[in-house]
């Protein structure tokens, strides 16, 4: 199941301003959102840049949304605290960045992040 409504949720954005930016009806989005449609190319990209995530990351099985811009992490459905997600990235920083399934901005954007949350923890 693709993680646009996920993606869509944790960003507080409807369905209607979602379709504005890909420029496809309201009903195209809940078609997306439900998969009852294939979904071109073109909107999979567009959607994809606009929540900062490679479009394999939409088809992946994995149940967390990071937003660098906010430094929030949303873990299914529940927003992580911060001190938590300062720890886990720190931690982690090697085997997240080894992940094929992060696009080449996502690893730029995360780090960033991560110099950000190793600064904050001195």
């Amino acid at each position: 199941m693709l993680k646009i409504k996920q993606l869509r949720k944790a960003k507080n954005e409807s369905q209607t301003e979602l379709s504005k930016v890909v420029g496809v009806s309201l009903r195209t989005i809940q078609n997306y959102e439900s998969g009852g449609v294939d979904i071109p190319s073109k909107s999979l990209e567009i959607i994809a840049k606009h929540y900062d995530v490679s479009i394999a990351y939409l088809f992946s099985e994995e149940n967390d949304v990071v937003n660098f811009k906010s430094n929030k992490l949303i873990h299914k459905g529940i927003e992580v605290p911060n001190d938590l997600v300062i720890d886990y990235v720190c931690d982690n920083w090697s085997k997240l960045m080894d992940n094929r399934l992060f696009s080449a901005t996502f690893k730029a954007e995360g780090l960033k992040y991560y110099l950000t949350l190793k600064e904050s923890t001195k």
